[in-house]
């Protein structure tokens, strides 16, 4: 799910006449980026090694949407991101072995999630944007 929904969003943006973004060299960067983290998960075949990798490539990823959440807090649904950290946190709860393989994606995912959620819904961008202006 956590690739999946990012993916779902994506298509829909296509097809949301009112999206609020545009392709920008950033945006693209990241994408590369992204790509390659999966190019070197699929290379590795280690499973540490694979998630380290994925993860890299999910942060790249959702860096764009960090971005935004910064800039833009009102283009985000702060409710999505409220839930997919809670949903990281019910999977951390339900860990029996906590080591890197088990813990590293749903704690990077909590910590990305949590952060767009207080980006989005407190606006701290904004302030900080205020601050230095």
């Amino acid at each position: 799910m956590a690739g999946f929904v990012p993916l779902i969003i994506f298509l829909a943006s296509f097809v949301n006449k009112k999206a609020e973004w545009q392709i920008k060299t950033f945006d693209l960067t990241c994408g590369a980026f992204s790509l390659l983290g999966l190019l070197f998960w699929f290379l590795t075949k280690d499973g540490n090694v694979a998630i380290m990798f994925s993860i890299f490539a999910d942060g790249l990823a959702a860096s764009p949407t960090v971005t935004k959440s910064f800039r833009f807090p009102e283009t985000e649904n702060v409710y999505l991101y409220l839930t997919a950290s809670i949903n990281a946190l019910i999977t951390l709860l339900a860990i029996k072995t906590w080591d890197f393989a088990n813990t590293a994606f749903p704690v990077y995912i909590f910590l990305v999630s949590f952060i767009i959620f207080l980006l989005a819904k407190f606006q701290l961008g904004q302030y900080f944007i205020k601050k230095t202006q």
